[in-house]
C-alpha cells in the first residue's frame, strides 16, 4: 500500500475515515504547487548568479551541491515507495542520476581552486564532469528497456552503484581521456563527448516518446522538458566555454541545477501530488456519499417517527375504546345482579339437562329452597 494511502485506514467503510477539511490545506498546497516552486528556482538562480561575481568557486560548490542535495532527495523518495506500482522508469532515472551525484561530488572536490586532490589542474574535474554525464544520458536510454523487464530495485542499485564506482576509479587511476589542457582548453574527446551525449538524450526522447502512456501527462512533459531544453542545451553550452570559471561554464550549471529541478517535480507529481489528490478527491466522493446516506437516514427516522406517532396515536385509542367497553360491561353486570336479586318474581336459570344453575333470593325464599338445594332438585 502507498504510505499515503495506508493513513486512510479502512476509509471504505467508513470506519476512520477522516475529515475533509485535514485534506484541504494540503490539497490547495498540492494544487498550488507550480507557480511559487518555479519561482524560487529563478531566485535561487538569481542569488547564485551573484554569489559568482564575489567568488566563482563558492557559486559553483553551491550549485553542484544543490543539484546533488536534490538527486539524493530524488533517491529517497524513490526508495520510499519502492511498494508504489507504475513508476518504474522514473525510479531507473533516479537511480542513475544520483549514480551520477555520486560523481558530481567528487568533481565538486576535485574542481579547480578546492585543493582537496593536491597535484591535480582542471582535467580532473572536467574529467568527472563528463563521466557523470555519460552516465545520465546512458540512464535516459536505457530507461524505457529497462522499466519494461521490470528489473528488481535490489539489482538496479547494485548495478548502478558498480557503474559509478568503476568511472570514478578509472578517472583517478588515468584510464580516462583527458578533457582540458592548460592552456589550450577543451579537448576534442570531451567537445565530441558533449555532442554524443546530446545524440544519445535525443534518441532517449525518442524512446520516452514511445512509452509516454504509461506516465502521467505531467511527468512525461517534465521528463521531456529536462532532457531537450535543458539537459541538451546544457551540454552544448559545455563545448564552447574556454576556461573553467568563465560565463558559458556559469550557464551550464545553472541549467544543470534546473535539470534537476525538473527531474525532482516529474518524481513529486507522479509520487506525492498526483495520490494525494486521488485520495483527496476519493475522500470527498466519500463524504458527500456519507453525507446523502446521512440525509437518507434522517429522512427514513422522520418518516419512521411519524408512523410510530400515528400507531401510538390508534393504539391509544383502542385502548380507551376497549377501557370504555369493559366499564359498560361491568356496569351492565351490576344492574342484571341487582335486578335478579332485587326482583320479586321467580328466576331460574338451568343448564339444557335441567340442572338448576342460578335461583335468584325470590325464588329460594318462596319455594323454601336454598341455592344448594334447589341445584340437587333440577327442573
Amino acid at each position: 500500500m502507498h504510505p499515503v494511502l495506508g493513513a486512510v485506514g479502512s476509509f471504505g467503510g467508513y470506519k476512520s475515515l477522516p475529515p475533509l477539511s485535514h485534506f484541504k490545506a494540503l490539497k490547495a498546497g498540492l494544487g498550488a504547487d507550480r507557480a511559487p516552486p518555479v519561482a524560487g528556482v529563478l531566485v535561487m538562480g538569481l542569488l547564485l548568479g551573484l554569489s559568482s561575481t564575489y567568488s566563482y568557486l563558492l557559486f559553483h560548490t553551491l550549485v553542484e551541491l544543490f543539484s546533488i542535495g536534490v538527486a539524493f532527495a530524488i533517491l529517497l523518495l524513490i526508495w520510499n515507495t519502492r511498494e508504489a506500482q507504475g513508476i518504474g522508469l522514473l525510479r531507473i532515472i533516479a537511480l542513475g542520476f544520483s549514480g551520477a551525484a555520486v560523481i558530481d561530488l567528487a568533481h565538486v572536490l576535485a574542481y579547480k581552486g578546492m585543493s582537496v586532490f593536491p597535484g591535480t589542474d582542471a582535467n580532473l574535474p572536467t574529467q568527472l564532469w563528463i563521466a557523470a554525464r555519460y552516465l545520465q544520458a546512458l540512464t535516459l536510454l536505457g530507461a524505457p528497456w529497462l522499466a519494461r523487464r521490470q528489473v528488481p530495485l535490489a539489482g538496479l542499485a547494485a548495478a548502478c552503484g558498480a557503474v559509478t564506482l568503476l568511472l570514478i576509479l578509472a578517472v583517478f587511476a588515468g584510464y580516462f581521456p583527458d578533457c582540458y589542457l592548460e592552456g589550450q582548453g577543451l579537448t576534442p574527446f570531451k567537445v565530441g563527448s558533449e555532442y554524443l551525449i546530446v545524440v544519445l538524450i535525443l534518441v532517449a526522447m525518442g524512446l520516452l516518446h514511445r512509452v509516454r502512456a504509461t506516465l502521467a501527462p505531467t511527468t512525461y512533459r517534465l521528463l521531456q522538458a529536462m532532457a531537450l531544453v535543458v539537459t541538451v542545451v546544457q551540454e552544448i553550452a559545455f563545448t564552447a566555454y574556454i576556461g573553467v570559471y568563465d560565463l558559458i561554464n556559469m550557464t551550464g550549471h545553472l541549467l544543470k541545477l534546473v535539470a534537476y529541478y525538473l527531474l525532482y517535480r516529474a518524481l513529486f507529481v507522479t509520487v506525492i501530488r498526483d495520490p494525494f489528490m486521488t485520495l483527496f478527491r476519493d475522500l470527498k466522493a466519500a463524504e458527500q456519499s456519507l453525507r446523502a446516506s446521512q440525509v437518507e437516514v434522517q429522512r427514513h427516522n422522520a418518516d419512521l417517527e411519524r408512523r410510530v406517532a400515528k400507531r401510538t396515536a390508534e393504539l391509544e385509542a383502542e385502548v380507551i375504546e376497549r377501557r370504555r367497553a369493559e366499564q359498560a360491561l361491568t356496569e351492565s353486570a351490576a344492574n342484571f345482579r341487582a335486578f335478579f336479586e332485587t326482583v320479586g318474581d321467580l328466576i331460574v336459570v338451568a343448564a339444557p339437562d335441567g340442572r338448576i344453575l342460578f335461583a335468584n333470593p325470590a325464588c329460594q325464599r318462596i319455594l323454601g329452597y336454598d341455592e344448594t338445594a334447589l341445584a340437587r332438585l333440577g327442573v
